[in-house]
């Protein structure tokens, strides 16, 4: 049965009224035909990326209605619909959409925001620290129905630090933040009594109508102050000053002086955006916009005037904010400012008595703009809503209660690198019943956690399992016992005339026992990339922060336990291995012409890219047709015709912009971005969904500017990519880089070795390297340097480590590190299983 709608779709500030037409094969409007993003003119600039991710099906409301849908797609475009004519056009959409049975669609059976934020368990997640802050507060802001595409009803965050002029920053200590128990327009107590004295003098007022602060913590145009210096803020904000910039004095110049206007003002009580805590360009005039003059000889506006503890660089201050967010003292105590947000002090007695009241019309459901008749006071109420800002969806009533506290951190999983005082109680132990393997000459070369099993995989290709569990064996605080170990897939068959290993420097002779299979042909392993996908993708191990939507129990797509490589195959294909029997699922070259340099594999599991000697960069799909046919763009759909899809293995997409072979590739999934390294020192980034090339960074030529040496052997070795966006690259000189996922080079640092693993840790505030030295080195990500190290230089050197995650050992983190002598060697905090222990027994009543 074929459905239409008439309705209207929203950007940020811009409505296009069409239809929707919908049935059980396709759907169609008038006013879908473009991406959001195309209504607004960039003007030529550079496209800007904030660190976000983008989710699925979500009901909203428009003009504080019941109304409004959003549509995120897979390839991560996203739509916003408002129906306007008919009352229950929304609940209609809904139902048949989920008649459609559309395969890649996941969405709550319930459109009511309270109902599915009591449904997820993303609250108890957050309560055991398994996600951060900042990712839980985007959730409430999504579960309530804030949104990225209605400046309206865009995303709320708090301010976290109330000191804007002291030269240095003591995040330990609790005076340095802002009271997060007191909503904005009560931290100062002088206005709050001036406030309170005219709330008592509003005589002539309904009791329901009366108010603390006529301005709202949230509205477009608080919004588009913040984000002015960036498009397409920057042509919404001239928009809404009718074709041109606001008085200079009244812009966003200076955070000390926004601070102080929030805590002065009587008409000034707002919020942040995420952005403060993502996108360090909204405080640079990247776009040389003329932004006026202040004031008394005050100078012009610029860039942002940032505290002096930021030392005069926007992205040291946005790594300082988000540190700041993710500390004790907010994690203790921004449950407060959730309940004055979305929780039981959002509205009535309670938030009188926190001083939390706002006009009527910014509480949903106050009025029902369809019951106004007379015109202008209808117009008159919608742009009041619109314009003046409203409050998202209560989540937590006063029947709920107070929103629960977090758990301590003795009580919690927490990141072994997470804590940098506590590096030095890391302790290093190494199982003496191990498989050696004699024909592994370089030793151990990819190492993967699961539930209760590590795998192992040798340079000679051959994988072992060993069975892991977290009960002590002697003086070694868990089990590690060898279950069995075979040659993956038909050993050297599929492989090219062998490369002899380079003799390796310092001493990495151990004493092996010989293999339980035949000896073979070696081959140098740094020629060789290897991924896995697990049997469920929460159970893979990565150092990333995952998606909400894995959180809220959807989109958590089953897959076979698979080995992914690619390398010196004479048939230059990508070749998956069945992890159990290890026997040769699938093999395909997709669209490479010649060797396959490189891979790397999402959090997903389920799309991966390639690099090869081609100059290109390729999108895959494993097993799943699908999410194959949605992301594929026309280029490969004419290459592969009618054959498209038969596959388990499915190239998707080819990323352009090198001019010479991959060295290199890594993925992020929750950011959507690919970045691929070449051997001559070139980077690109592209989004990997689409396709989409975004930006490329000469790495040579960024150091010439910034008149730094230059290197004479400028590969990229190695690529990382944290969950804030920040890019690490390895050159071949041994140089470590730092940049931006826009650009600007941050941190540079010389290795001292040549290191053959690197990743970012858990929250992405570390950089865990291991190298020839066979040092283990714990970095902080900011700066490049060594913070900390651990010697393994014993077992030669490292090859290779893993970062076990809360989905496979939620107890504590652990480290696995395999070395170049075969050894596997376990990392962990001892003192943190006591704490682990003592709280479980404190929980049972067994001790006190």
């Amino acid at each position: 049965r074929r459905v239409s709608l008439a309705g209207r779709r929203t950007a940020p500030a811009r409505l296009r009224r069409g239809r929707l037409d919908q049935d059980r094969d396709h759907q169609a409007g008038e006013a879908a035909a473009e991406h959001a993003s195309s209504i607004f003119p960039f003007r030529g600039q550079e496209p800007t990326l904030a660190a976000r991710e983008s989710h699925g099906s979500e009901g909203d409301a428009d003009i504080m209605k019941p109304n409004a849908v959003e549509l995120s797609f897979c390839d991560g475009k996203e739509l916003f619909f408002s129906f306007t004519e008919e009352r229950n056009g929304r609940d209609i959409f809904h139902a048949k959409l989920r008649n459609c049975q559309v395969p890649l669609l996941h969405f709550t059976k319930s459109l009511s925001p309270r109902v599915n934020f009591k449904k997820s368990n993303v609250t108890e997640l957050w309560r055991r620290r398994m996600i951060s802050n900042f990712d839980y507060i985007i959730y409430l802001n999504r579960v309530a129905g804030r949104t990225y595409n209605d400046l309206s009803q865009y995303p709320v965050f708090p301010w976290i630090i109330a000191d804007y002029e002291s030269p240095t920053l003591d995040l330990n200590s609790p005076h340095i933040f802002r009271d997060l128990s007191k909503p904005v327009g009560a931290l100062n107590p002088t206005r709050l009594g001036s406030l309170l004295e005219r709330y008592h003098n509003l005589d002539g007022f309904p009791e329901h109508e009366k108010f603390l602060y006529g301005s709202h913590y949230s509205s477009p145009g608080a919004v588009l102050h913040f984000l002015i210096r960036q498009e397409p803020f920057t042509t919404l904000f001239v928009q809404l000053q009718s074709g041109r910039f606001d008085c200079p004095d009244r812009l966003f110049f200076s955070l000390a002086s926004c601070w102080a206007s929030c805590l002065n003002s009587s008409s000034d009580v707002k919020e942040l955006v995420p952005e403060f805590f993502t996108l360090p360009e909204i405080f640079m005039n990247t776009n040389k916009f003329p932004l006026g003059e202040l004031q008394d000889g005050k100078g012009s506006v610029d860039d942002v005037k940032l505290p002096a503890w930021a030392r005069g660089s926007a992205h040291e201050f946005v790594r300082v904010h988000r540190v700041a967010l993710e500390s004790e003292y907010v994690s203790q105590n921004i449950r407060q400012w959730i309940d004055l947000i979305f929780g039981h002090k959002q509205r009535g007695q309670e938030a009188l008595e926190a001083n939390n009241l706002f006009t009527y019309l910014s509480y949903d459901g106050a009025v029902d703009i369809d019951k106004i008749t007379d015109e202008v006071t209808r117009r008159a109420t919608e742009a009041h809503i619109l314009n003046f800002g409203h409050c998202p969806t209560q989540l937590l009533t006063s029947k709920d209660g107070p929103h629960p506290a977090r758990y301590p951190r003795s009580e919690c999983w927490v990141p072994i690198c997470r804590d940098a005082w506590k590096l030095k109680d890391l302790r290093c132990f190494t199982p003496s019943k191990q498989f050696l393997r004699k024909s592994a000459e370089e030793g151990i070369f990819k190492i993967w956690s699961l539930i209760d099993r590590v795998m192992v995989l040798y340079s000679d290709f051959s994988l072992a399992t060993y069975h892991w569990s977290l009960q002590e064996n002697g003086t070694i605080p868990f089990t590690f016992r060898g279950d069995k170990i075979n040659l993956l897939g038909c050993g050297g068959v599929f492989l090219n005339k062998p490369i002899s290993p380079k003799i390796l420097k310092g001493d990495a002779a151990a004493p092996a026992a010989r293999g339980t299979s035949t000896d073979r042909c070696i081959h140098n392993i740094s020629n060789w990339s290897v991924s896995f996908t697990a049997d469920d993708d929460r159970s893979i191990s990565t150092a990333g922060v995952r998606p909400l939507s894995m959180y809220e129990g959807g989109g958590n797509g089953v897959f076979p336990g698979r080995i992914v490589t690619c390398g010196e195959y004479y048939d230059n294909t990508v070749k998956i291995y069945n992890a159990e029997s290890l026997k040769l699922e699938c093999s395909s070259k997709g669209c490479h012409q010649g060797q396959i340099t490189c891979l790397d594999i999402g959090d997903d599991g389920v799309i991966f890219v390639t690099g090869g000697a081609d100059c290109t960069v390729q999108v895959w799909v494993i097993d799943n047709p699908p999410l194959a046919h949605g992301l594929v763009d026309s280029f490969v759909l004419t290459l592969f015709g009618k054959r498209f899809g038969e596959s388990i293995l499915q190239v998707v997409h080819v990323l352009w912009g090198h001019v010479n072979p991959i060295s290199c590739v890594s993925i992020n999934s929750s950011l959507d971005l690919a970045v691929s390294g070449s051997i001559d020192g070139k980077i690109c980034i592209h989004n990997f969904r689409t396709g989409k090339y975004i930006r490329s960074i000469d790495i040579v030529e960024v150091l010439k500017k910034d008149k730094e040496t230059g290197s004479t052997s400028p590969a990229v070795c190695k690529l990382c990519i944290s969950s804030y966006g920040d890019i690490v690259a390895l050159m071949s000189d041994r140089f470590l880089h730092r940049f931006s996922v826009n650009g600007f080079h941050l941190a540079s640092y010389d290795a001292g070795e040549t290191i053959h693993v690197m990743e970012i840790s858990s929250f992405g505030e570390m950089l865990v390297t291991g190298g020839s030295r066979g040092i283990l080195s714990i970095r902080t990500l900011h700066d490049l340097q060594v913070y900390h190290e651990i010697d393994l230089s014993n077992h030669g050197h490292i090859r290779c480590f893993e970062f076990s995650t809360p989905w496979t050992i939620p107890t504590q983190q652990y480290l696995f590190v395999g070395s170049s002598d075969g050894f596997v060697s376990v990392i962990l905090e001892p003192s943190r299983r006591l704490d682990l222990l003592n709280s479980s027994m404190s929980g049972l009543g067994l001790w006190n």
